[in-house]
C-alpha cells in the first residue's frame, strides 16, 4: 500500500491510506480477500483476487462510516463466514459478509478503535476485546470492554484475521503467523529455610532446600547469596556482598551448601538468598540467617613425633594444618623445650625456644632440629601455629624427647647396645637406644659364654641412655674377666652386644 493507493493484479485503486485492510477467505473460494476502509469515500470495499474487482452487491457498504479503525476478521455470530468488525462512527460495528449487522453490536459502552476477538473461556462462545471510552474524571485506556458473542460464536478456522496486522505477533501476513508463547510472569517461590552453621572467623556455610519451581516448569537458573552488616530486606538486599560462584539450582528438594568467605572476625552479619526461575523473575529474599563471626584460631599441628635424634639434638616432625577451609593457615611455628612438663601457661618461659617460617601447606610435613639438648635428659616439647595475623593455636605436647644416647651407637640406627669401650674393666658403660615411648619394660640381660643369666639390670621408661655394670653378679660376686653378652630387651625387641670384661 502506498501513499495514493493499493496496487493488487489489474488494477489500482486509488485513496487506500491511513487504515489498514484486513486479510481472509470470506466466499469460500479457498483463496484470500482483502477488506479495505476507504476514508473519505465513505465506503468499505472487499476485493477478490479471482476477478480483480470488488464484491457484488450489497457491497461496497458504508457501514462504518466514518471509518476510524482498521477491519478484523473473525467468527463471532451464527454462519459459515468470517464476519467483520471496525471502529466507526457509532462505535465498534460488526456485520457479515452480506453487510447485515451482527447482533450485540454496537455494544453499549463506546469501545476503542483496536479490537481483538478471541475465545477467553473455553466455552466455545467468542468474545471481542477492546478499549473502552473513560468514565467521567478516568483517564484514556483505563479500561476494557469485552463483549460476549454467544454460546457457539468462535471458531478459530473462520477467524483469519482476529487482530490488528492479522495475528499476535503483528505480522500483517497470513503466510508467516508465529505463535506467541505465554509469558511467564510468576516468580518462583522464596528459599524458606535458610540457616548458617561452621561459622568460623572468615567464613561460614550456607544451607537451605531448593524449592519446587510452580507449575512444574523444571529447576530454577540461578541462585542469589548476598551478606551484609546492615538489616537485609527486599529493598536493601541488592545492596548486600554477593557471593560468587554459587552453582545453579538442581532439581527441587535439593540440599545446598554454599560457603560464604570474606568475612570479618567479630562481626554481626545477616545472609540471605533468592532465586530465579529460567523466565527470568527473581523470588523474594528468603529468611534472614544472622550470625556473629568468631576470634581467629589457627588449628593445632598434627602428629608431632621425633623423627631423628644426636647426641645433642632432636629433629621433629609433624603435619601442616589449616582452619576453615584453608583460610587459616600458618605462616610460622614456634618451638619451646623445658625439662618439665609445658602447657599453655609455662610456654612463653620455657628455656629453650626455636622459630620456624611455615613452609608447607596444608596436609605436608614439616620438620626442625632442635639442638642444644642435654644428654640423658627428658624434656617437653610443644609446637604452636602463628598465623599471619599474629593469632596462635592450642599446643601440640610431645613429653620424653630427649637426644640420642650418641657414644658406640651414634652410626647404628634402631634398637641397640654396646660398651663403650673394649675391652674394659668394671664399672662399664653400656649405651643404649630403646624402641622409643610405649615400648614397655626394659632391661639388660648379662650372660656368659655358657648362656648362663649372670646379671639382670632393669632401665626406665626412656627411648636411650647410659646403663653402668659393675663386673658383679646378681648375688653381689665379682666376676671372672672374660666374655660376656649383653642383651637389651625393649618391649619385644631385642638387641645384642659382646662384652669383654679385663681383670
Amino acid at each position: 500500500m502506498g501513499a495514493d493507493g493499493l496496487a493488487r493484479g489489474r488494477f489500482v485503486l486509488s485513496g487506500a491510506r491511513d487504515l489498514e485492510p484486513a486479510v481472509g477467505d470470506l466466499n469460500g473460494d479457498g483463496q484470500d480477500d482483502l477488506v479495505l476502509m476507504l476514508p473519505g469515500r465513505g465506503q468499505t470495499v472487499v476485493l477478490d483476487p479471482n476477478t480483480g474487482v470488488g464484491f457484488p452487491a450489497p457491497w461496497p457498504t458504508t457501514a462504518f462510516e466514518p471509518a476510524q479503525g482498521s477491519p478484523i476478521l473473525a467468527h463471532v455470530a451464527p454462519g459459515n463466514a468470517p464476519d467483520i468488525l471496525a471502529y466507526g462512527g457509532a462505535g465498534l460495528i460488526g456485520i457479515d459478509v452480506g453487510t447485515a449487522p451482527l447482533l450485540r453490536f454496537p455494544p453499549p459502552l463506546q469501545a476503542g478503535p483496536w479490537p481483538v476477538a478471541t475465545q477467553l473461556r473455553g466455552d466455545g462462545a467468542a468474545q471481542v476485546i477492546a478499549g473502552s471510552a473513560p468514565a467521567p474524571g478516568e483517564s484514556p485506556d483505563q479500561r476494557l470492554m469485552v463483549v460476549d458473542a454467544g454460546p457457539g460464536t468462535w471458531d478459530e478456522t473462520l477467524s483469519p484475521w482476529p487482530t490488528l496486522r492479522g495475528n499476535d505477533a503483528r505480522t500483517g501476513s497470513r503466510l508467516y503467523y508465529p505463535r506467541i508463547t505465554l509469558l511467564d510472569d510468576t516468580p518462583p517461590p522464596a528459599v524458606s529455610d535458610l540457616v548458617a552453621d561452621s561459622v568460623g572467623a572468615y567464613s561460614a556455610v550456607l544451607r537451605w532446600t531448593t524449592p519446587a519451581m510452580p507449575r512444574g516448569a523444571g529447576p530454577a537458573s540461578a541462585y542469589d547469596v548476598r551478606y551484609a552488616t546492615f538489616v537485609l530486606t527486599t529493598a536493601s538486599f541488592p545492596l548486600g556482598a554477593p557471593v560468587p560462584g554459587v552453582a545453579p539450582p538442581g532439581s527441587a528438594g535439593e540440599a545446598r551448601r554454599v560457603r560464604v568467605t570474606g568475612l570479618v572476625p567479630r562481626t554481626d552479619y545477616e545472609l540471605a538468598v533468592r532465586i530465579r526461575d529460567r523466565a527470568g523473575s527473581w523470588s523474594t529474599i528468603s529468611n534472614v540467617a544472622r550470625i556473629t563471626t568468631g576470634p581467629v584460631v589457627p588449628a593445632a599441628v598434627a602428629g608431632l613425633q621425633v623423627a631423628g635424634a644426636t647426641g645433642t639434638g632432636v629433629t621433629l616432625a609433624w603435619t601442616a594444618t589449616a582452619a576453615e577451609g584453608g583460610l587459616i593457615r600458618a605462616a610460622r611455628y614456634e618451638i619451646r623445650a623445658a625439662p618439665a612438663p609445658l602447657d599453655a601457661a609455662s610456654f612463653d618461659a620455657a628455656p629453650l625456644a626455636w622459630s620456624l617460617t611455615a613452609s608447607a601447606s596444608p596436609g605436608g610435613t614439616e620438620r626442625e632440629t632442635l639442638a642444644g639438648l642435654a644428654r640423658l635428659r627428658d624434656y617437653s616439647v610443644a609446637v604452636r601455629v602463628v598465623d599471619a595475623s599474629g593469632a596462635h593455636s592450642a599446643l601440640a605436647v610431645l613429653d620424653g624427647v630427649r637426644a640420642d644416647v650418641g657414644g658406640p651407637l651414634r652410626a647404628r640406627p634402631g634398637v641397640a647396645i654396646a660398651c663403650g669401650v673394649q675391652p674394659a674393666r668394671a664399672p662399664l658403660a653400656l649405651f643404649w637406644r630403646g624402641a622409643g615411648p610405649g615400648a614397655g619394660m626394659q632391661r639388660i640381660r648379662l650372660f656368659d659364654l655358657q648362656g648362663r643369666l649372670v646379671r639382670e639390670i632393669p632401665l626406665g621408661p626412656e627411648s636411650n641412655g647410659v646403663a653402668q655394670w659393675n663386673g658383679r653378679d646378681h648375688e653381689g660376686h665379682l666376676v671372672p674377666a672374660g666374655i660376656y653378652f649383653a642383651r637389651l630387651i625393649s618391649g619385644s625387641i631385642h638387641a645384642q652386644a659382646r662384652v669383654v670384661l679385663l681383670p
